[in-house]
């Protein structure tokens, strides 16, 4: 994904950042909580007996579960980061620092 936007003067381009290992293990957690989803639906089709069970007696933890895991599939991807450059020159880089950008 990149994204250039032209205004005024300045111009914006952006692209996705995050660590690879970062993707795959958020692709991960979003087929878990794909998979938990069915599974809260339809427990005894998709799930052996006694985890249907389980899943049937305790509904909102499962549910909970699921979700968790789709929270840390959208955090293991959004890192905030960015870039400053000015006549192709960096800047200010959140990569490297490790912070926001201080402005006096």
């Amino acid at each position: 994904y990149q994204r250039r936007v032209h205004g005024n003067d300045i111009e914006f381009e952006g692209e996705a950042y995050p660590p690879l290992i970062n993707q795959y293990l958020s692709q991960l957690c979003t087929l878990l909580f794909l998979f938990g989803i069915i599974a809260n639906l339809m427990p005894t089709i998709v799930l052996p007996p006694v985890a249907a069970e389980w899943v049937i007696n305790h509904r909102g933890m499962a549910i909970v579960g699921v979700m968790i895991c789709n929270m840390i599939a959208g955090q293991l991807i959004s890192t905030g980061a960015f870039e400053v450059y000015y006549n192709d020159q960096l800047v200010f880089s959140k990569i490297q620092e490790g912070r926001m950008i201080f402005i006096r």
